[in-house]
């Protein structure tokens, strides 16, 4: 099991040379051994098969559709998750509040949206509460592949990526500031002014200043790809983008690692499948 982990997300403004706030957010993304989203995506979780480009991938169905939670009946233990630990120190994060923001907040699965007009907030702290690493059980999903699995799944996932691993955070705080470095007073009343929220979300405010958001997002993603070959087992992973490419890594025991690293177009199809093989 991987246990605990820990999220360094960098503290406020992070703001070293060039890199931007934004560029800071995602690179310590990357640390965590994901991808990180970088565009809004309704339907995600693990399980979820993928189609598109890095900066732009589409879900194709929902995350039970091929892997479901039960199967006749019975659960399928195929999604487990693992805390991760957030440093005081390093868990809050500084923005300024523009229309980057608001994109920046959209990504992975849809967030909050902010409303830009009609107050004086020029800044904005988020701080990350609860986070998760959501995993694909390699064993039970052996199992089920061998079982349970449908057809066209399995031709589905031989051909198409899905999400192997799915970072979540489940809790989320936001304070606005204005030009002097005061904080908003915050109210259900005048709430509107700073956010606007779907049916489905989640939150309160807390100590007349912070809005607590609630409703677990998705903002990274680690994914995996099946083979006839490998019977279920899962060998063939993703969580790094080199030139717009996914470079993919081939985790079958005694492989040279040179040989293990396979640069393929995104979902690479059946016609490709031999030549993979061959060449490991």
């Amino acid at each position: 099991m991987r246990g605990l982990l820990l999220i360094t997300f960098l503290s406020v403004l992070a703001l070293s040379g060039c890199k931007t706030p934004q560029k800071a957010y995602f690179q310590e993304i990357y640390k965590l051994g994901v991808i990180p989203f970088s565009n809004p995506v309704s339907a995600l979780a693990t399980g979820t098969p993928l189609t598109g480009k890095p900066g732009n991938v589409i879900a194709m169905a929902p995350p039970t559709r091929c892997f479901p939670d039960e199967f006749n009946g019975k659960p399928t233990e195929m999604r487990w998750a693992s805390d991760i630990i957030i440093p005081p120190t390093y868990k809050k994060m500084m923005f300024t509040f523009d229309a980057k923001f608001n994109s920046l907040m959209a990504v992975g699965t849809p967030g909050v949206q902010f409303n830009l007009t009609g107050n004086k907030v020029q800044t904005v702290e988020v701080e990350i509460r609860d986070a998760q690493i959501e995993m694909i059980d390699t064993i039970s999903l052996r199992e089920f592949y061998a079982k349970g699995m449908s057809e066209s799944c399995k031709e589905t996932l031989m051909t198409y990526p899905f999400i192997m691993e799915a970072l979540r955070v489940n809790s989320m705080s936001f304070t606005f500031f204005d030009a002097f470095g005061g904080k908003f007073s915050l109210t259900s009343a005048n709430i509107g002014d700073f956010a606007l929220f779907g049916g489905d979300f989640h939150w309160y405010i807390e100590q007349g200043s912070k809005l607590v958001v609630m409703t677990p997002k998705y903002i990274g993603y680690k994914l995996a790809q099946l083979r006839v070959e490998d019977e279920g087992a899962v060998n063939l992973t993703c969580s790094e983008i080199k030139k717009g490419e996914y470079v993919w890594l081939n985790g079958i025991p005694d492989q040279n690692e040179e040989n293990r690293r396979l640069r393929m177009p995104f979902g690479y199809g059946l016609g490709l499948r031999k030549q993979i093989t061959t060449t490991n």
